[in-house]
């Protein structure tokens, strides 16, 4: 979740089919769920208002959504819901919430740190009022995956060559589109799955192989953002080079000890 707050509050008025907006940058990967803002105590009769959301520091952006109307009242915090929209936000990169009023004059908190020469939020900033070290009381909230349990783990050595290769997630997945390639490092040789063909079972992502594993080589496998998605629009930022790695055991199988009965 990211949130920006400040400490010396004002109110400014959206009037007449007006617009305010509060950028900010994404603390993480993952699907933008709501923004929300608060009302200062000015705010009276119907004032609806409705969200767009923009690529970038601004509203010359690519516009990425536009929600319906939702009643903004008066020292409240107002949220838009955004979850149907699957604005999927990369870590460090800007977006902008933009504000448009359709009814009334609803009152917007915003202001500055103790000192309003100092930006208060400095990953983003208002657009439309005030001046630029100025921020909304404002918050987002960022809907993300968290990382997948590996098998076999990254940096696993000795891995035997029937171990099955697939991860497991916290969420309900599904393919998307896209390529996953399982490198050999040390022949320089790799292998391609399609993501429509992994057997995916709830959370549990399983990718068959055309080619078994070789015993005593080196191994990456890569993933595609965006490759796999969770059911409810969550991206999979995936793995690049270097990121998921292993090696496998020159025994071609897992070894079963016994002992026999006197």
């Amino acid at each position: 979740d990211l949130h920006v707050r400040s400490r010396r509050q004002r109110q400014m008025c959206i009037r007449d089919s007006g617009t305010i907006g509060q950028s900010f940058t994404a603390c993480s990967d993952g699907k933008l769920a709501s923004v929300s803002v608060q009302a200062g105590n000015a705010s009276s009769g119907f004032n609806y208002v409705i969200a767009q959301i923009f690529s970038g520091d601004g509203f010359g952006g690519t516009l990425l959504a536009t929600t319906a109307q939702v009643h903004v009242k008066a020292n409240r915090t107002t949220t838009w819901s955004l979850s149907s929209y699957n604005i999927q936000v990369i870590e460090g990169q800007k977006y902008t919430a933009r504000f448009l009023t359709q009814s009334g004059t609803p009152m917007m908190a915003y202001g500055t740190g103790a000192n309003s020469a100092i930006d208060y939020y400095s990953r983003g900033r208002i657009h439309g009022a005030a001046q630029s070290h100025n921020d909304m009381f404002f918050s987002a909230v960022i809907e993300t995956l968290s990382d997948p349990v590996q098998s076999p783990e990254d940096d696993a050595i000795a891995v035997t060559r029937d171990t099955e290769v697939k991860l497991s997630f916290s969420r309900n997945m599904e393919a998307v589109s896209g390529n996953i390639t399982i490198n050999n490092t040390t022949d320089a040789t790799s292998q391609t799955v399609d993501v429509t063909t992994l057997t995916i079972d709830g959370t549990e992502v399983l990718m068959p192989l055309s080619t078994p594993l070789e015993g005593g080589k080196d191994f990456e496998i890569i993933i595609p953002s965006g490759a796999l998605s969770a059911t409810n629009g969550i991206s999979f930022p995936g793995y690049a080079s270097g990121d998921w790695t292993f090696s496998t055991s020159t025994s071609p199988f897992a070894v079963l000890n016994t002992t026999s009965a006197n």
